[in-house]
């Protein structure tokens, strides 16, 4: 797996915290296996609460989700908490999952990743946009890693641990 590349594999990609779209776009871009399905997650209101120098509200699309004419796209309106739980009970967990954690918030992070632990298997990806926060993605990371030893491998880092991948052992 390492060094592997990702743009021909069926993929389930979750990315979490979507505003603009812009990383969501990155990987729909990248990846051409009309079997893979990308499913984007996020208030599109902004953030839910103050998270350091952004206050609530900050990452407002107006409603708005990202645009896009890929029919593997769909998009998922609402706190994790109320659309995620819909979603993995119809999700087909036999392609790799490719998880951006992008939502900021420490309560955000861990509920995704408490969510999501029954369905993770061997080389599933997790990106942490936000990993050097202390008390937030940081924050849950340690916390899930501790209560549910899933083991991981970091695989990737770039601007000082901000942002990291993991790859599921």
């Amino acid at each position: 797996m390492e060094n592997e590349k990702l743009t021909d594999s069926a993929i389930n990609y979750l990315e979490f915290g979507v505003a603009d779209g812009h990383s969501f776009r990155w990987f729909l871009a990248e990846n051409s296996n009309s079997e893979s399905r990308f499913s984007g997650f996020d208030t599109f209101t902004g953030l839910p609460e103050d998270y350091g120098p952004f206050k609530k509200g900050f990452f407002d699309t107006g409603n708005k989700v990202p645009e896009t004419n890929d029919q593997r796209a769909q998009f998922y309106p609402g706190l994790f908490q109320q659309t995620l739980p819909a979603f993995l009970r119809d999700m087909d967990n036999s392609r790799r999952k490719i998880i951006m954690l992008d939502a900021d918030l420490y309560s955000s992070t861990l509920f995704v990743l408490t969510s999501m632990a029954p369905f993770l298997k061997k080389d599933d990806i997790i990106f942490f946009d936000e990993f050097a926060v202390p008390r937030h993605e940081f924050k849950a990371y340690l916390e899930f890693t501790q209560s549910y030893l899933i083991p991981l491998k970091l695989i990737a880092a770039a601007n000082n641990y901000y942002f990291v991948a993991f790859r599921v052992e």
